[in-house]
C-alpha cells in the first residue's frame, strides 16, 4: 500500500453528512435526493480495516457509530493504528 494520505480527517459511519474536510467512510453508499453519492469510501471496516497507512490520520470522527460494532476492539485498534 502506498501512503498518499497524511494528515487526513476521517468520518467513520458518516452516513449522508460528513463535515467539510473529512473523508466519509460507511458500509453502504448513500444517494441524496439529487442522485449524488454522499459516501467517499464504501467499506466494512469491521471486516477489512481502514484503507490508510499507519499514522496517516490527524482526526477520526465516529458519531453514532461505535455502538453498532460487534468487534469494537478491532475497530479501535484500526483507529489507533
Amino acid at each position: 500500500m502506498t501512503c498518499d494520505h497524511e494528515g487526513i480527517k476521517i468520518d467513520i459511519g458518516c452516513g449522508r453528512n460528513s463535515p467539510d474536510g473529512y473523508i466519509g467512510i460507511d458500509i453502504i453508499q448513500i444517494i441524496d435526493g439529487k442522485g449524488n453519492e454522499r459516501v467517499d469510501i464504501v467499506r466494512d471496516i469491521e471486516k477489512h480495516g481502514l484503507p490508510f497507512c499507519d499514522n496517516s490520520a490527524d482526526e477520526i470522527r465516529a458519531n453514532n457509530f461505535l455502538e453498532h460494532i460487534d468487534d469494537l476492539q478491532f475497530v479501535l485498534n484500526e483507529c489507533w493504528r
